[in-house]
C-alpha cells in the first residue's frame, strides 16, 4: 500500500506503481527527479568529500534543472549564479572544477551579434558516475548487502 498526498487530503491507494511521493502536487508541475544515488554517491566513488564536494552536486542539479529534452543546457554564469545566490565567478570556478574532473564538459556558444554568448554544458559524464556508482550498488545489493 502507498500513501499519495494530495492538497485536498492524504489518499490511501493499492492501484498505483509503488513510488514515494514527498512534495505533493508540486510533483506533477515544474519538477526535476533525481536518482537516490545523489544521497549514496560518496559510498561509491572515493572522489565524494576529495575532489567532488556538495558544491559541485549543487552545481548539477541547478545545470539539469535547465535540461529540455534533447536540447542542450544553455546558461550563462551570471543566470546560474542568480539562481543558486551566489556570484557568477563562482559558479564558473565550480563548472571548471567538475570540468577538470572530467565530470562536465563546457562550450562556449556565440551571442546574437557574434560575441561571446553563454555556455552549452553536457552533464553526461557526471551522469555515466551515477550509473557506475548505481552499478556498484547492485551488485553489493545482489551479493547479500543490505542497507
Amino acid at each position: 500500500m502507498l500513501w499519495l498526498m494530495n492538497d485536498e487530503n492524504t489518499t490511501h491507494t493499492a492501484d498505483r506503481v509503488a513510488s514515494t511521493v514527498i512534495w505533493g502536487d508540486l510533483e506533477t508541475r515544474n519538477f526535476l527527479k533525481l536518482p537516490k544515488m545523489f544521497a549514496y554517491l560518496g559510498h561509491y566513488d572515493g572522489r565524494v568529500g576529495r575532489e567532488i564536494q556538495p558544491r559541485h552536486l549543487l552545481l548539477v542539479i541547478a545545470l539539469a534543472s535547465r535540461k529540455f529534452r534533447t536540447e542542450p543546457i544553455i546558461a550563462s554564469w551570471t543566470g546560474i549564479a542568480l539562481g543558486l545566490g551566489v556570484r557568477p565567478d563562482t559558479v564558473r570556478r565550480w563548472a571548471y572544477e567538475l570540468r577538470n574532473l572530467g565530470l562536465l564538459e563546457i562550450s562556449a556558444t556565440t551571442g546574437p551579434r557574434g560575441g561571446d554568448g553563454p555556455n552549452s554544458f553536457d552533464i553526461e559524464p557526471f551522469v555515466q558516475l551515477l550509473e557506475a556508482a548505481d552499478e556498484k550498488w547492485r551488485r553489493w545489493r545482489e551479493s547479500g548487502g543490505s542497507e
